[in-house]
């Protein structure tokens, strides 16, 4: 399918029904196609830029999702009076097998604000790539089933409240094909905003992706599995808005950090409160070596970190960028979606890890005889092909819309934010000194740990065998 013009038509033949009517563009006040006109439009505004377009965009998913348009009405003028208003019925309402995500996509494509709206078209088509991946991969379970997961709170645009509890599980089949049809629209819609984007992502030094920036809802729905620490006091939400900004695709490696001159590389063990010396022993075994180039640094704490960071002129991303950089607008619960985590896609604790812990401990704890505790736990059942560490961005399958790799597992990585209740504030100090860990280890074997929204706590001068780091720059 290739669309050629949103908007302008010449009324040809009078077609049946009002709906018709005004699908078309008719002569007078403002030229277009009223359903299809985004509100600066048809205010004759001076700010109407590309994001009129991405309106455009966003009523026609829409249409291709429902089979009605989101703003209707019998002329130029109600349909106009329509989108001025920016009411509309949510998609999922008049199809309920769709996944409950859309609302929230359509709540920022139809957004009156147009700060609100995408800013672009690949963050459009990559927050649209992410709900439908997510859908597809929930319709090919064994039961075909869905549990509803929370979704991003909407705008005043979509006129429809936010479920008080979630519904039941709801069978999703056909909507899925729809859902494809809709994706495939938009990249290649997309496709020519996203190659004349392509030269703002060269501001990025080589090695760096750019992130668009978003207002974005941070941490997660309080629910009983949830650590409070990810949830705000009732009736606030973590809206956070993040400006465009680049990262490093991959974690900060041994030969890099090894070529800064200036770098502290003096202290290569683990050292945390309350590590004993037997247990710094055995943890300072997994520090990474000169052995192990493309493997990513390891063992340093969280101003050794930010010190590399500065000298290459970048910095370490604050915790709402790296959220940004892993979840997206979509939430995604991993960087590379909601599916679960496998050994494509990670190196977290495998078979392998699992095996190499046990013995390990085994051999510390008895001299190798055996018997001394339980196995270690694994995460998932596969083996990941790393015991330890892997080489930096060995998991393509991982990655997130912008190929940054790694923002899963590997080592937890040092952000530059202090350890805060939410609401999040950016550059706010709260007391204390703890910074945040993001993104899990090698040797995490819980799947809770390795989702884009756990935060974890450390001391600035903590070392760890799993912590290390990727660095930003501002744009």
């Amino acid at each position: 399918m290739k669309v050629l013009d949103f908007g302008v038509a010449k009324m040809l033949v009078d077609l049946d029904g009002p709906a018709g009517a005004a699908a078309l563009t008719e002569t007078g006040l403002v030229i277009g196609s009223a359903p299809y006109m985004s509100p600066e439009q048809l205010e004759g505004r001076k700010d109407v830029d590309h994001r009129a377009d991405l309106w455009s965009l966003g009523v026609i998913v829409y249409e291709v999702l429902t089979g009605a348009l989101p703003f209707a009405g019998g002329s130029f003028v109600t349909v106009g009076a329509a989108v001025l208003k920016g009411t509309y019925r949510p998609a999922s309402e008049l199809q309920p097998n769709l996944p409950d995500a859309v609302d929230d996509w359509f709540a920022r494509a139809l957004c009156l604000d147009l700060d609100s709206r995408f800013q672009s078209a690949a963050e459009m088509v990559a927050a649209f790539r992410a709900l439908a991946e997510a859908t597809l991969s929930s319709a090919t379970r064994p039961s075909a089933l869905v549990a509803h997961t929370p979704s991003m709170e909407l705008t005043a645009t979509a006129d429809h409240p936010v479920a008080a509890s979630p519904p039941a599980p709801r069978r999703r089949l056909w909507p899925v094909a729809l859902v494809g049809v809709a994706a495939v629209l938009l990249v290649g819609v997309g496709a020519r905003q996203m190659a004349l984007t392509r030269s703002a992502a060269s501001a990025c030094p080589s090695g760096m992706a750019r992130v668009p920036g978003a207002r974005f809802r941070m941490g997660s729905a309080s629910e009983a599995d949830t650590p409070s620490d990810e949830t705000t006091p009732p009736g606030i939400v973590n809206f956070v808005s993040v400006g465009a900004f680049c990262l490093d695709t991959t974690e900060v490696t041994m030969k890099t950090f090894a070529e800064c001159a200036s770098c502290d590389h003096t202290a290569r063990t683990v050292d945390f409160e309350g590590l004993t010396p037997n247990g710094r022993a055995f943890e300072s075994q997994f520090c990474n070596g000169p052995d192990a180039p493309d493997h990513p640094v390891n063992c340093v704490d969280w101003n050794q970190a930010k010190s590399y960071c500065g000298t290459l002129g970048k910095r370490l991303p604050s915790e709402a960028e790296w959220e940004l950089s892993a979840r997206g607008e979509a939430r995604r619960t991993y960087a590379w979606g909601d599916a679960p985590p496998s050994a494509e896609r990670l190196n977290a604790c495998g078979v392998e890890c699992s095996r190499m812990m046990t013995a390990r401990l085994d051999t510390m704890a008895t001299g190798g005889k055996g018997g001394a505790r339980n196995a270690w736990p694994n995460m998932y059942p596969d083996d990941d092909s790393a015991a330890a560490t892997a080489p930096v961005g060995h998991y393509p399958a991982g990655a997130s819309p912008q190929g940054i790799l790694d923002l899963a597992g590997n080592v937890w990585e040092w952000t530059a934010s202090p350890y805060c209740p939410y609401p999040y504030e950016e550059g706010a100090e709260c007391g204390d000194s703890r910074r945040v860990l993001r993104g899990g280890g090698w040797d995490t074997t819980d799947s809770q740990n390795v989702r884009a929204a756990r935060r974890y706590p450390s001391a600035p001068a903590a070392r760890g065998k799993s912590i290390g780091f990727r660095c930003a720059k501002s744009l």
